[in-house]
């Protein structure tokens, strides 16, 4: 599924309007464009190996360690800081700034922008798909 959305050929948005953990976590790496909610939040996750491709791909450099190999949970503001939101909005905002977002997204031209996201997310997603096999092996033993 987080490989469906990460290469989904229309512009994708992921939200968050409070803690945003495990699969959420993922959910946001895996979105084009991603939106959260300002406040007392807590947001992060445990990987393995497809989830430390995400990370490297959407986690800066230097937060990498904090997030993807301590497992740090992050408020929503060092959430945008560290990779995993794009911006940051009071919670009354989200689903109006969604919407906005959404439209903008919308207005893009699609046979470029999949093309390009393609081009972009292409060879990770194999490798993604590859290793997985690994991956279920280590959570099986």
């Amino acid at each position: 599924m987080l490989l469906k959305i990460f290469t989904h050929p229309q512009p994708v948005m992921a939200v968050s309007t409070g803690h945003t953990i495990a699969a959420g976590g993922f959910m946001l790496l895996a979105g084009d464009t991603r939106l959260g909610a300002d406040g007392d939040f807590k947001i992060g996750m445990t990987l393995l190996e497809f989830g430390l491709m995400f990370a490297r791909e959407r986690v800066s450099n230097r937060h990498f360690t904090n997030a993807a190999i301590q497992t740090h949970l992050f408020t929503p503001r060092e959430a945008v800081d560290t990779g995993f939101l794009d911006c940051v909005c009071p919670p009354d905002d989200v689903v109006a700034e969604a919407v906005a977002a959404a439209r903008r997204l919308a207005a893009l031209n699609p046979p470029p922008y999949t093309r390009t996201k393609q081009r972009a997310r292409g060879a990770l997603a194999d490798r993604i798909l590859n290793g997985l096999d690994n991956d279920i092996s280590g959570v099986m033993a």
